[in-house]
């Protein structure tokens, strides 16, 4: 729920894209590590989207880690919701010093920040790294008996390394083109 909750507004902005809801286009060289130009996602990237996203999924994604938990640690939504909606918004937060200044406030003609460090190889892998650490960190704290060895211990760190691999700035510069309606 967790892994969810932190993706939750990508799943909704590539959603998004197929419908036209949103838009990007890919600029070769636009960062030294992605190809995006995000020209269009207020409703999945904005400030005040992803607040809206946070209350929606740390209601709704509460409701099933509590009913597929509740027999081994008996959650309550009340206790699930606050994390699950406090890591939906770090991804706006966490994606701040990454993107250019694409992430708007409010809607698409709002001020848009970024620190745009996508633009840095090296300085993008090694805080991407450094998240990825503390991240692993925290969920080891927070979640002691999820990471021992046993049921699911190498389906995980598995999940971990084919991460690394899918969501690699060295994957190849694809062909210029645009996703909208």
């Amino acid at each position: 729920m967790l892994f969810v909750a932190a993706q939750l507004v990508d799943i909704f902005f590539f959603l998004f894209l197929l419908f036209g809801i949103e838009k990007f286009s890919i600029v070769a060289n636009i960062t030294q590590v992605n190809h995006f130009n995000l020209n269009f996602m207020p409703y999945t990237h904005s400030l005040v989207a992803t607040i809206g996203w946070a209350i929606f999924g740390g209601i709704f994604l509460s409701y099933f880690w509590k009913s597929k938990t509740e027999k081994n640690m008996n959650l309550k939504i009340k206790e699930t919701f606050p994390l699950i909606a406090l890591v939906i918004i770090s991804h706006f937060l966490l994606d701040i010093p990454m993107h250019n200044p694409d992430l708007p406030i409010f809607d698409n003609n709002s001020t848009k920040i970024g620190f745009g460090l996508w633009s840095y190889l090296w300085i993008s892998i090694a805080f991407e790294l450094i998240l990825i650490i503390i991240g692993l960190f925290l969920y080891k704290k927070l979640f002691p008996n999820n990471l021992k060895e046993g049921q699911g211990f190498w389906s995980k760190y598995g999940f971990i390394f084919i991460s690394f691999v899918i969501i690699s700035p060295f994957l190849p510069v694809p062909m210029k083109w645009s996703y909208s309606h």
